[in-house]
């Protein structure tokens, strides 16, 4: 499911998203 390339920007999409969610919650 997970590649090696692009794992990165999504473990960075993953966390801005959980930042996001606790910063308006």
């Amino acid at each position: 499911m997970l590649r090696a390339v692009g794992f990165q920007g999504k473990l960075e999409l993953y966390i801005d998203d959980m930042m996001c969610f606790l910063l308006t919650s």
